[in-house]
């Protein structure tokens, strides 16, 4: 058996590069009236989903940085992770980037998703 090596060559040229500040579609009308119940805004009935966003995010800035990360960690990833480490956590959010550093990367995408809404 003989293996040769494959000596095809590629040429690339990067046309753009962007930044990606948000998943479109990532976080949903549900996800912020979550969010919202748990940081205790009061009665969310008579809102539109249109609104919930903007209230979510108003509410979110409201509180202090890392509980605000703390609330948003929990409502995204609370399951996959024990309470200890979702408080540091939305400690070590206010200065890193989880996205890119955390060791399991099946959290990637859901702290790039933190992230961004924060």
């Amino acid at each position: 058996m003989k293996i040769e090596k494959n000596t095809d060559r590629f040429e690339v040229d990067v046309l753009k590069f962007s930044n990606l500040l948000e998943i479109e579609g990532a976080w949903t009308a549900s996800d912020f009236a979550s969010l919202l119940e748990m940081m205790e805004f009061g009665d969310i009935s008579q809102m539109a989903e249109s609104e919930l966003r903007e209230m979510c995010l108003m509410s979110l800035q409201d509180q202090e940085p890392d509980e605000a990360a703390y609330f948003v960690l929990k409502q995204n990833i609370g399951n996959g992770l024990k309470e200890n480490q979702l408080r540091n956590m939305s400690h070590e959010m206010l200065t890193e980037k989880l996205w890119e550093e955390y060791v399991d990367p099946a959290f990637h995408e859901r702290l790039f998703n933190v992230g961004s809404l924060l």
